[in-house]
C-alpha cells in the first residue's frame, strides 16, 4: 500500500484553511492545518510536509517571510510551496517566484487548479518515498 503524500496547509483564515484540508484529506492526501506562519515553522519540522500550501496575508508573517524562512532551513529547503492568496499581482507573483514559490494562485482559482498543481509536482504513477 502506498502511503499518502504530506501536505501542510496554512491560513489566518481557519474556514478557508480547513475547508482546503478537507479538500485535500478526501482526496487522498495526509494534511496537516496551521493558523499562522510562525505554526507553520514548527509543524514543518516535525511534520515533514512533501509540500506547502500557504495564504500570502496572515497575521504575524506574511506568506513570502514564511517562504523565506522555510527556504533558509536545510530540511524545508526544497519542499514545494504553493501560494493561494486573495491579493494576486504580478508584483507580488514576481517577488515569490523569485524566492522560490512553486506557483501563486487566487483564492477563486485553487478549488479548480490546486489538484492539477499537486499531479505536476508528484507526477502521477510515482511511488510515495
Amino acid at each position: 500500500m502506498e502511503r499518502k503524500r504530506r501536505l501542510l496547509v496554512v491560513d489566518d483564515d481557519p474556514l478557508f484553511a480547513e475547508g482546503v484540508t478537507a479538500f485535500l484529506e478526501m482526496r487522498g492526501y495526509d494534511v496537516e492545518c496551521c493558523f499562522s506562519g510562525r505554526d507553520c515553522v514548527e509543524k514543518a519540522l516535525d511534520f515533514h510536509p512533501e509540500a506547502i500550501v500557504s495564504d500570502h496575508v496572515m497575521g504575524d508573517l506574511t506568506g513570502l517571510e514564511l517562504l523565506r524562512t522555510l527556504k533558509g532551513n536545510a530540511s524545508s529547503r526544497d519542499v514545494p510551496f504553493i501560494v493561494i492568496t486573495g491579493f494576486k499581482t504580478r508584483s507580488l507573483q514576481a517577488d515569490f517566484e523569485a524566492a522560490g514559490a512553486h506557483v501563486v494562485i487566487s483564492k477563486s482559482e485553487a478549488s479548480r487548479r490546486l489538484l492539477d498543481i499537486l499531479d505536476e509536482i508528484f507526477k502521477p504513477g510515482e511511488l510515495a518515498g
